[in-house]
């Protein structure tokens, strides 16, 4: 880290109208063509201006440097202060490109990092880029196992996907997803069992329940029963819409339901209504279904302009804090360079106009309007 000071010579009388002794110059005494380091700025509309040689005030600069390139910095601030300070204002822009510790190749191209024109200030920026999605189905068979297991869906393959697991991409696909899954035991015995997966992988399913009545080593009756919402619409294969329904012969018995847009059934297949002596009466299947991936969001930092204002009671502000509105700018109005510093470093004048809202830690805020400043900077 390399700091520095500046300060330019200028009569005070021509600030307040009286003469006082001006602070020492780190440059050698020039000319009265020297410009004035100052900033003026309203901060909630009230004026401000910080001005060199003005109440102890200097020009500090700075350039820092990490894997991104060089933030080249310029502050108005108290000459040796450390606590109780009055207010002070840095601005920081950040470098275009990864810039190479040679220091020779800066002479051609400080010009176009530090050039006249619009800034954007460094913020946060969310990306959402859409990625791969994929579907995992887990199939949960009743029967006489073993089972053969075929999957078909509505993403337009028309081949049988075959496994108990089974994972397939469906990026790019719209929701929502219909999904089937038929079983076939080692009894011949078939089911099926189809449901509608949402966006957020919620889904809408019709589980048939088997009620099985036996007493007195008696069988008496068989009922199936579906799980479904208050509002569902509910339709069984032989006509009925209640939640269940008594049957009386062997079979295939299948239900389907509708809610708010959403459809799903399932088919259950009974071989024997006495399930006494049976040890596998009907065959019937149901299945998981796992989203994974999707749209991948990311946050970046975008932009090249920080600026700070620290108040007279030691808070910070900070434009990287705070979301800027439509009508934060800052612009570079002319670029040049300037002397040397008193380090023997190169040093770049900004005329600078500016506005933006500014945040401290507390999550307090303020508005900065109809900034000018003309600053140094330091660089490489």
């Amino acid at each position: 880290m390399k700091s520095s000071q500046y300060i330019i010579l200028f009569l005070i009388s021509f600030v307040l109208g009286c003469s006082q002794e001006p602070p020492p110059d780190v440059f050698p005494p020039d000319e009265s063509t020297e410009p004035v380091f100052i900033s003026s700025f309203k901060i909630d509309g009230d004026l401000r201006s910080i001005i060199t040689g003005l109440d102890d005030y200097y020009m500090y600069t700075d350039f820092t440097e990490d894997s991104t390139g060089y933030s080249f910095i310029g502050e108005l601030k108290e000459a040796n202060c450390l606590t109780n300070c009055s207010e002070s204002i840095k601005f920081e822009i950040q470098d275009i490109m990864t810039a190479s510790t040679n220091t020779s190749e800066w002479e051609g191209n400080i010009d176009s990092v530090l050039a006249i024109g619009s800034y954007d200030y460094v913020q946060e920026v969310s990306i959402t880029n859409p990625g791969a999605l994929n579907l995992t189905l887990i199939a949960n068979a009743f029967g006489t196992p073993p089972f053969e297991y075929e999957w078909t869906t509505s993403v337009g393959d028309t081949d049988f996907i075959t496994g108990e697991v089974v994972t397939f991409d469906i990026s790019n696909q719209s929701f929502p997803i219909d999904i089937t899954l038929k079983t076939t035991d080692s009894a011949e015995c078939v089911s099926t069992h189809t449901k509608s997966i949402k966006e957020d992988g919620s889904t809408c399913d019709a589980s048939i329940m088997v009620i099985e009545s036996v007493a007195a080593n008696t069988f008496d009756s068989t009922y199936l029963s579906v799980d479904a919402s208050p509002n569902a619409a509910i339709t069984w294969s032989n006509g009925d819409t209640g939640n269940a329904i008594q049957i009386f012969q062997g079979g295939e018995y299948c239900v389907n339901i509708m809610n708010a847009g959403c459809t799903a059934s399932s088919c259950i297949n009974y071989i024997t209504t006495d399930p006494l002596g049976v040890s596998v009466p009907y065959c019937s299947n149901t299945f998981e279904s796992i989203l994974v991936g999707g749209i991948d969001s990311t946050t970046i930092i975008n932009g090249r302009i920080k600026i700070s204002y620290v108040d007279n009671n030691g808070t910070r502000y900070q434009s990287d804090l705070a979301t800027q509105n439509s009508e934060a700018y800052f612009e570079v109005l002319s670029s040049s360079d300037y002397d040397l510093n008193e380090q023997g470093q190169k040093t770049r004048q900004l005329d600078i106009i500016f506005n933006c809202t500014l945040v401290a830690e507390n999550g307090e805020s303020i508005q900065i309007s109809d900034g000018i400043a003309t600053i140094a900077v330091s660089y490489p």
